[in-house]
């Protein structure tokens, strides 16, 4: 069923549909929740409901798109694929239950030789940063380029042009050689 609802304290644009449940053989009413407004006025408007083959739904008045729903999403009630588990509403938390987000554990201990006061990171001192020069910059955007005009299939135009480069670069060894 689809269209403008105006009874009463109703006001909503419907959209139900009914489907079959295929394990118990039952149809079941899929109702459309927060449906649009109608139009409130005294003039002629024109509803249109479009279900794509991706199961998505639009409502469309007048042309002006109004809302989109999945049809196998929780925009229905109630939604045609049941949630993965069921309330049981005889479940219930044991007596001794913990609600605490972390629970100390009693046992634990810290170790033996434990500084309190030594830093959460040690520096390595042993660690050298490389050195950045403009031969190393050309070449690594060189080779970013490569790969990406590589990825859009023209790699023979641009190959040439990157072994080029890297000739022309001394002091950065190249170890790339032209197949040609």
């Amino acid at each position: 069923m689809f269209g403008p609802d105006k009874c009463g304290s109703t006001n909503k644009v419907h959209f139900i549909f009914r489907h079959k449940n295929p394990t118990s053989g039952k149809y079941v009413e899929h109702h459309l929740k927060n449906p649009p407004m109608p139009v409130n006025d005294k003039l002629s408007h024109v509803y249109t409901a479009v279900i794509y083959p991706n199961n998505t739904l639009k409502l469309l008045i007048d042309g002006e798109e109004k809302k989109t729903a999945d049809l196998l999403s929780s925009d229905f009630e109630p939604t045609v694929i049941p949630p993965e588990t069921i309330p049981d509403p005889e479940d219930k938390k044991p007596e001794d239950w913990d609600d605490r987000a972390k629970i100390p554990d009693p046992e634990a201990s810290k170790p033996d030789d434990w500084d309190e006061e030594a830093p959460r990171e040690i520096e390595d001192l042993e660690a050298e940063k490389p050195e950045v020069t403009i031969e190393s910059l050309i070449l690594c955007t060189w080779t970013f380029l490569l790969f990406w005009w590589s990825a859009s299939g023209t790699l023979e135009i641009f190959f040439p042009i990157f072994i080029m480069m890297c000739g022309l670069i001394h002091s950065f060894p190249c170890a790339i050689s032209s197949p040609l």
